[in-house]
Parts: structure tokens; C-alpha cells; sequence
């Protein structure tokens, strides 16, 4: 799996994650919409940890220097 997210995008995709995660547990966010919010924010973390996102690769878009 070759890496196409670079350190600005990876901080980017990390930085939304807690922040969702906040919103959802100071119950701003509840219910369904939460419950969704959260599923994104573990995509964002886990494609954050891993510098590769499978989307970018659908739409031929690499952001990481080599």
C-alpha cells in the first residue's frame, strides 16, 4: 500500500477526528447523527495513522512528497 497523504493532510484528517469526537461527547451532536460522525472520525484517524486514503487512489489524487 503506497502511501498518498502528506504530513499536512494527515494532521488535517487527525485534527477533525477529535475534534468530531469532542462534539460528540459534549452531546452537541446526538442519536444517529453521532453515531455516523464518530464512524468518520475512526476513518479520518485510521487513514490519518496509515498515510493512505482509498478515495484519493479512486480519484488519482496524492498529496505526499516523495
Amino acid at each position: 500500500m503506497k502511501k498518498n497523504l502528506g504530513d499536512t493532510d494527515r494532521m488535517a484528517r487527525a485534527l477533525i477526528a477529535m475534534l468530531i469526537a469532542v462534539i460528540c461527547l459534549t452531546q452537541l451532536i446526538s442519536g444517529k447523527l453521532a453515531i455516523n460522525s464518530l464512524i468518520i472520525a475512526e476513518l479520518f484517524l485510521l487513514s490519518s495513522s496509515l498515510g493512505f486514503c482509498p478515495l484519493y487512489k479512486i480519484i488519482k489524487i496524492n498529496s505526499h512528497k516523495h
